[in-house]
């Protein structure tokens, strides 16, 4: 084990830089270890270290020099102080904030980890509430722990978030001496902004500055907060994968397809750094499917959720669930309606706003939307026991297998594998993929009118189950190929009596078929309405007695 000024000095001094042009005296800390795989410039290599360790590199007077992030201020400066911008311009300050879709949802940084026999590991930061951005791998060739690691991604993620907005100001010369990487307090009135310079420049007798808002907690906060040390001789032990595969309706509209959803969770207090999940058409030859390095918050139900209602909040029931892995968190009702905190209870999709923990990884959620996505169908068939999985974007502990249609209903064999273990010490688990992400939801609204011939005049509402937003007060699109609908009529037995088909969310039943169905026209009759698909058939039924 290095120190890690040592290690930048090195490595400068093979690229041909005399001791005294490099200053790394500001650097603290060690480097465990640096992993060269192939042929790679001496700055290429700096690089994985000055992104893990939050490094500034700036020319001074001749010298390079090394000096972490997270300084104090060197300098506090008013916007009354300020050049204005261009030759006519008045503007002395400009500021842009970038996007959240433009900013990353979840930073996974791989390392070489040193406590799983030096194989490559990863962890991963993910914001609670970020529909949008990107999913950004980050691969540091530096020997650490998985708790250093973690805490780079935190850092690495919080930083972004927290240098969204850029600065463009221009100084006197009485400010000569800032430079890169110095932090700087400006003032606007009663708003202060804290900035960490990353470009001057002189430009006509003024310092032109660009930088980045900045908080220096971001950086404080990187280091863990201590070393899970092992003996040097123990074998870590590698924990099983749990596999979760599920045939529920689409998430997005962009996984309109006849695939479903794989995620996988760690085994709790063993070692795991991602998992591999295998196929297999016939149980003995396998193949790869997909990696998934993030482990998804997933557990079981401890108790069995009440029936609720499915259009507006439901506070009168919660559910109790007990996780394997992860944690969850309340949110705002805005937040909850936006997308936020959703989840598969058995075969439920519901929504939460309130986490309450009552245990180690045990929580009582509240404040649910129900039935979500088309899964109404199962509100009253829960258990305690059920599953119980998070559902986050596609690229975050979720990730979708887009089979073709030949695929439906066809078993497979699957494994997921834990990096580092064997396949074949893994049992397969055989899976029927049902497609229900193709399936239509149930339609709604069923009612009826007796017409004064005796005729039943049935009405209903499709629903659709993507590209369903109300944009324009207009009917939302069909969804499918074609509009078509099932009706059966049911007699007080039970037993199907007549199945009628329609292209409209209309049907009318004729007082002499009903005369022939039942032998006498009932002043009651119970109906199923079913959309049906051109691909994956009848949508889960309308029920209703009219």
């Amino acid at each position: 084990m290095a120190s890690l000024a040592n290690v930048v000095l090195d490595l400068c001094r093979r690229a041909g830089l005399p001791p005294e042009a490099v200053d790394a005296s500001a650097l603290t800390g060690t480097c465990d270890g640096l992993v060269i795989s192939n042929v790679a410039s001496v700055r290429s290599t700096l690089e994985h270290l000055v992104r893990a360790n939050f490094l500034d590199v700036i020319e001074s007077s001749g010298v390079i020099v090394f000096r972490p992030r997270g300084n104090a201020p060197v300098a506090t400066i008013t916007v009354d102080e300020l050049v204005p911008l261009g030759d006519q311009g008045v503007e002395t300050l400009t500021l842009v904030r970038r996007q959240e879709s433009e900013l990353s949802k979840a930073i996974n940084v791989v390392f070489i980890n040193r406590h799983a026999s030096y194989e490559q590991g990863s962890q991963a930061a993910r914001r609670q509430i970020a529909p949008e951005g990107e999913v950004n791998n980050i691969t540091i060739p530096l020997v650490m722990d998985g708790a250093k690691a973690k805490a780079i991604a935190e850092a690495v993620l919080a930083a972004e978030w927290a240098e969204r907005t850029q600065f463009r100001f221009v100084l006197p010369t009485r400010y000569a001496r800032l430079q890169p990487g110095d932090v700087v307090d400006l003032i606007d009135g009663d708003v202060s902004y804290q900035v960490r310079l990353y470009r001057t420049g002189w430009d006509d007798g003024r310092l032109a500055c660009e930088g980045y808002a900045t908080d220096a907690s971001v950086y404080t906060q990187s280091a863990p907060p201590g070393d899970d040390v092992r003996p040097d001789d123990t074998v870590p032990e590698i924990g099983p994968t749990l596999l979760h595969l599920l045939d529920i309706p689409i998430l997005s509209d962009r996984d309109d397809d006849a695939g479903f959803y794989v995620a996988v969770s760690q085994t709790p207090d063993t070692v795991w750094n991602g998992a591999v999940v295998y196929r297999s058409a016939n149980g003995a030859d396998y193949g790869t499917l997909l990696t998934l390095p993030v482990s998804a918050a997933a557990g079981i139900a401890e108790t069995a959720l009440p029936a609720g209602p499915t259009e507006f909040f439901d506070r009168g029931n919660a559910v109790d669930v007990a996780l394997a892995d992860g944690a969850l968190l309340s949110a705002p009702e805005a937040d909850v309606l936006n997308g936020a905190n959703g989840a598969l209870l058995g075969d439920e999709i519901i929504q939460w706003t309130t986490a309450t923990l009552i245990g180690t990884k045990r929580y009582r959620l509240s404040g649910l939307l129900r039935g979500r996505l088309g899964t109404e169908h199962a509100i009253h068939r829960h258990a305690a026991g059920e599953r119980f999985i998070v559902l986050r974007p596609v690229g975050t502990s979720l990730e979708r297998v887009r089979d073709p249609v030949d695929l439906i209903n066809a078993a497979r064999w699957y494994k997921a594998v834990t990096a580092g273990a064997l396949i074949t010490d893994v049992e397969a688990v055989t899976f029927a993929n049902g497609g229900k992400g193709l399936k239509p939801y149930a339609p709604c609204h069923l009612s009826g009118q007796r017409g004064i011939d005796g005729a039943l005049h049935l009405s209903w509402i499709r629903r659709v189950r993507y590209g369903g937003l109300w944009r324009d007060g207009g009917d939302v699109p069909l969804g499918e190929t074609e509009e078509r609908y099932e009706i059966e009529v049911i007699d007080n037995d039970g037993s199907v009596v007549r199945i009628a088909t329609v292209t409209a969310p209309a049907w009318t039943y004729p007082a002499a078929e009903q005369t022939a169905d039942f032998g006498f026209t009932p002043a009651t009759i119970p109906v199923r309405v079913f959309q049906v698909s051109a691909v994956v058939g009848r949508s889960t039924p309308l029920e209703g007695t009219l």
